[in-house]
């Protein structure tokens, strides 16, 4: 959603330029599809909260907040709201009582010193991008699951191992999950 955005917006003044060099554009659609990816290794640490989108941001544990409250994310209503933002409005009892969540939220309603929101590097350990460990990630196709080796390697047929996998992923449109979506 995010990405559809960005590349809407991204388009408007790319056009014109794509039109006198036609291999501009073909950069940039080469890109996009890739931006998803470059995200995934990207972990944000909240400061202040105005930078730090709230449900696509990887700050909750390395990981983005939309994957741990799945049902609230399908039922908010606006979706692209900073961590900031998302403090001023109700917030669910399962966040509420969430020890991250929590110790966040004070920490930030009680700091009086304004620290800005940084992103960092998950692939390296001192947080700063390299072309190197991104290409590596591209092409040893992402982060590994150790889940997923355990259900491949199941004496199982494949087929039932591949819905157990998508079971397990979240893929399967189980009637919860389409109440969720609404």
């Amino acid at each position: 959603m995010v990405v559809e955005n960005f590349k809407g917006r991204f388009l408007v003044w790319v056009q014109p330029l794509a039109a006198s060099q036609p291999s501009v554009l073909l950069f940039w659609q080469g890109l996009f599809p890739s931006l998803e990816a470059f995200k995934v290794c990207l972990r944000s640490l909240v400061g202040d909260g105005n930078s730090t989108l709230f449900w696509f941001n990887n700050w909750y544990d390395g990981q983005a907040p939309k994957h741990q409250w799945r049902y609230d994310f399908f039922s908010t209503t606006f979706p692209l709201v900073t961590f900031r933002e998302f403090l001023v409005g109700p917030i669910s009892n399962e966040m509420r009582h969430d020890l991250t969540m929590a110790d966040l939220t004070s920490r930030f309603n009680s700091s009086s010193r304004i620290v800005l929101d940084q992103k960092s590097w998950k692939l390296i350990a001192d947080g700063v991008f390299n072309v190197h460990s991104f290409y590596r990630f591209l092409i040893d196709r992402g982060l590994r699951c150790s889940v997923t080796l355990v259900i491949i390697r199941c004496p199982v047929p494949r087929k039932i191992a591949s819905f157990s996998w998508l079971a397990w992923d979240y893929k399967i449109l189980t009637l919860d999950t389409l109440f969720a979506r609404g």
